[in-house]
């Protein structure tokens, strides 16, 4: 008896979104050995490339996506950048977009207590304006505010398949500064872990105090405890809804394949 579980597909999806989130490089046959032995549960290879595929989960390979920019027309952004994503922002239900090489550009939201924390990262570095000199530009792409903007800018890329240097170039239009060339090494997984369970801890409080509200469970899910529900795929920090839009209008939708 090996002990192992067949996970339904909405337990399946939320681990996979979990692996994928620190993981964007990892081939099938590693993830498929990783929800053995560190998740226990029991899983085709015919069912995990299915779902991976289905929810754009596939493996990001950058020496791909190299190829492929290659052969497409780079990506033009407005004359006025910054102005273009606030449009966006004070007329989509979304809370930011970002441009790609393809047929459509695509319109993002985090989970509501990180679109405020992006929100506030916009406001400070819309407030500070364009960097001026190397000085400028060097403190901008190391500041906090501009590391969280490239975190969710980079999660929705991921899914969207667009490449880290595109998005580095569309901070530099909408910010004046490309942080890619400033960004940290690759954290290993056991930093990886500690970042999601620093967030977990401090959402999990904030949960706890808004249901103390009168109308707390409204908006915060619970147990049959009354304690409040944890879910990776819906409450984790790098979490993201991407959806395809129309590169004219932004506003337009299409269903994201």
């Amino acid at each position: 008896m090996d002990h192992l579980s067949v996970p339904t597909n909405k337990d399946l999806l939320r681990v996979l979104r979990e692996i994928r989130s620190g993981n964007p490089h990892l081939g099938r046959p590693k993830i498929l050995q990783r929800l053995r032995n560190e998740h226990h549960l029991r899983v085709s290879e015919t069912r995990l490339k299915k779902l991976l595929a289905k929810h754009g989960l596939q493996r990001s390979d950058p020496e791909i996506r190299k190829l492929i920019d290659s052969e497409l027309a780079p990506i033009t952004y407005p004359q006025d950048a910054l102005a273009a994503q606030q449009k966006y922002k004070d007329e989509s239900t979304r809370c930011f977009k970002i441009y790609s090489r393809g047929a459509h550009d695509f319109g993002i939201a985090p989970n509501a207590e990180m679109a405020l924390k992006m929100d506030v990262s916009h406001q400070r570095l819309k407030n500070v304006g364009r960097p001026k000199t190397p000085q400028d530009r060097l403190a901008m792409a190391i500041a906090w505010p501009m590391k969280c903007l490239f975190d969710y800018y980079w999660a929705a890329a991921q899914i969207a398949g667009v490449s880290k240097e595109d998005i580095g170039h569309q901070l530099e239009a909408e910010y004046g500064v490309n942080p890619v060339p400033f960004l940290p090494s690759r954290p290993n997984t056991a930093e990886i872990e500690a970042r999601k369970s620093a967030h977990k801890t401090a959402t999990l409080k904030m949960f706890r105090r808004i249901l103390k509200l009168p109308e707390g469970q409204k908006y915060i899910s619970v147990d049959v405890c009354g304690k409040p529900v944890w879910d990776e795929a819906k409450n984790g920090e790098l979490c993201v809804l991407v959806g395809k839009i129309d590169k004219g209008s932004s506003l337009q939708e299409f269903a994201l394949a």
